[in-house]
């Protein structure tokens, strides 16, 4: 069992005992109760780790029989431990390696609470018998056993603290012992990765992490919270008629209004466009709603920007934990159904009703549709031209893929690339677009129209939960008759850090067999970008959101800056996505970025469009 870092000394370990008010009295409950659990214990793991395998993110964990019986001994040891053992250094010491080694597995603390609840109901399930037969001595035996539980829950959050504070000293002193740029590089690109670009608000990544945090805290006190999700009405009108430099500047004045409209214990985040969220600790319903309406009236002020006076109205969706939700996902989820059900009813404010979430049917109807779509053929790949922005040459392509559903018309990848993520979708999604690819640039070779470069296919981060992932792709690109270097695969910053030594490894395995390897969307991730340093990458995609902003705000501008210097000092391409004017692909290559894509050169095109406008024969010698 590894090491941990965590430490109770005896005099915190005699206060946090008298705090619980965990005694003599309390383990001798305990070891009593044992002789009456024990006799269910085997049927209580079993209903325990069905309970654990129906959840995709806890089932997970259980890769094979073999594991599953390593942790039912574990679990045995445990229990006997709970109500046996006692409350001494070395159990302590114990209890936090275990708690160590939730978090170095990536079990996150809302799911290892879960789990604990569970084990809970299962013990105390095992414990009817004696309400009949001793109703005092149950209620005292229930005490005591939540108690205990409660104790060891708070050394294994210990653990996870210690945990996240040694990696975030591990951060910084990685970044302390890089050269002198290149540090200031890292940590201004880190600095401003957390927060929006254009509102200077935290983004989603920031607000997700405090969500989180909120859940925890609540989840341990009973406090309730909400989320207020915030939408602009006809924002989009705005952007086409006084155009998005306009939309910007309303954007920045709205995260200024909500930012001074916050009081203490609230948090304003925007997600993106024009969504923002609030966080409010402590608000129930009716202060939710409250909160909501003194945003709404912040919002509704006139607004002068460029000579022009515009009124905009918000539309204010709300959810409370622990009703309305207990995951980050289900809150956020639930309070924009209850967002749209308010633009619907043109009011200002909804709180969310169980009867809205109409939109979860579309997501199981559409999940449904996607499942057919892998073999009816509304699936497709589109082709956008990467090029040499000193000459226009097409240096390469990435292919994106597009879905348009005789029942739900076009669906955004936005919208159907998660979904299939969820559903586990996305492994037969991935290898459609490797097939198509693969059949794409066959047929093109097969006409003299050879590809120049490499052909760019995006990877998500659950592929990287394959093991077989790289041996997957390199045996189908063989099968197909091509070779891997005929190939870039994109990576996310998540899909890396999810699991580095994993992540590591299949990267290793691609990147012998001929593979180009590229972190797409460089500059928004949340992970240490000093560790990316290790990983065997060959080029780096700077963001489109920092593109289309770079010539207007100082920020964006600095992060071009700062990111192309980085790619320059670790040795690697740099691709600009997202340039749409002469400007912007002017000043990057005056920059000295090389490569870019985007609307200035050519939308994302059909096979036959793209074959037409960008690939020619080679010159006859």
């Amino acid at each position: 069992m590894p090491r941990t870092d965590a430490e109770i000394s005896a005099k915190d370990l005699q206060q946090r005992l008298a705090f619980f008010e965990l005694g003599e009295e309390d383990a001798s409950r305990l070891a009593q109760l044992w002789d009456v659990v024990q006799g269910a214990h085997a049927d209580s793991i079993d209903r325990f780790y069905a309970h654990v395998g129906a959840f995709a993110e806890t089932g997970a964990y259980l890769h094979d029989w073999q594991q599953l019986q390593r942790l039912r001994k574990a679990q045995q040891r445990y229990a006997a431990e709970l109500f046996c053992a006692p409350i001494d250094a070395t159990y302590v010491e114990n209890r936090l390696r275990i708690g160590t080694v939730h978090h170095q597995i990536g079990l996150e603390p809302h799911w290892y609470l879960a789990a604990c609840s569970k084990l809970l109901g299962v013990v105390m399930d095992s414990l009817d018998p004696l309400l009949e037969h001793d109703p005092r001595f149950f209620s005292e035996a229930i005490r005591a056993t939540v108690k205990r539980l409660l104790f060891d829950i708070s050394l294994a959050m210990n653990a996870y603290v210690s945990a996240d504070r040694k990696a975030l000293s591990q951060t910084n002193q990685s970044l302390r012992e890089s050269q002198a740029l290149q540090m200031s590089q890292l940590s201004r690109i880190e600095q401003l990765a957390l927060y929006d670009d254009l509102t200077g608000l935290p983004n989603r990544a920031n607000f997700y992490a405090n969500l989180e945090r909120q859940i925890a805290d609540a989840a341990s006190s009973g406090r309730v919270f909400s989320v207020l999700f915030i939408d602009l009405d006809e924002f989009k009108d705005i952007n086409d008629t006084k155009g998005h430099s306009m939309g910007d500047a309303v954007l920045v004045e709205l995260g200024r209004r909500l930012r001074d409209h916050l009081r203490q214990d609230e948090l304003v985040a925007r997600l993106g466009g024009d969504e923002f969220v609030v966080l409010a600790a402590g608000a129930d319903a009716a202060s939710a709603r409250a909160i909501a309406l003194r945003l709404a009236e912040a919002v509704a002020r006139p607004m002068t920007m460029g000579g022009n006076v515009l009124s905009l109205k918000a539309s204010i969706g709300v959810s409370v934990y622990p009703g309305d939700g207990a995951s980050s996902e289900l809150l956020v989820r639930n309070a924009d159904t209850a967002m749209y059900a308010a633009k619907r009813a043109r009011q200002s404010v909804c709180t969310y009703q169980p009867e809205m979430s109409t939109r979860l049917v579309r997501r199981v109807q559409m999940a449904d549709r996607l499942e057919h779509a892998l073999r009816d053929g509304s699936l497709s790949l589109y082709y956008q031209p990467q090029v040499s922005l000193a000459d226009g040459r097409l240096l390469g392509a990435e292919a994106l893929l597009r879905w348009n559903d005789a029942v739900l018309g076009q669906v955004s990848p936005d919208e159907f690339i998660p979904l299939a993520e969820h559903r586990g979708l996305i492994g037969p999604l991935g290898q459609w677009v490797v097939k198509t690819a693969c059949h794409r640039l066959r047929a093109w070779d097969a006409l003299g129209l050879r590809l120049p470069g490499r052909l760019a296919i995006n990877l998500s981060p659950r592929q990287f939960d394959d093991a077989e992932l790289a041996a997957r792709l390199i045996t189908q690109v063989r099968q197909a008759g091509l070779q891997p270097h005929r190939f870039d695969l994109e990576l996310t910053e998540s899909g890396l850090m999810a699991d580095p030594e994993t992540s590591m490894a299949t990267l290793r395995q691609l990147k012998t067999a001929g593979f180009s390897l590229s972190l797409d969307d460089f500059g928004v991730g949340y992970s240490s970008l000093a560790h990316l340093k290790g990983f065997p990458l060959d080029r780096l995609k700077l963001d489109r959101a920092f593109v289309r902003s770079m010539l207007e705000h100082r920020n964006d501008y600095a992060i071009v800056v700062a990111t192309i210097a980085m790619a320059r000092s670790l040795e690697l391409d740099l691709i600009a996505e997202g340039v749409e004017s002469p400007a912007q692909a002017a000043t990057l290559l005056e920059l000295g970025c090389r490569f870019a894509q985007g609307f200035h050169f050519d939308a994302a095109l059909p096979a036959d469009q793209f074959m037409a406008r960008w690939l020619r024969a080679p010159a006859s010698a």
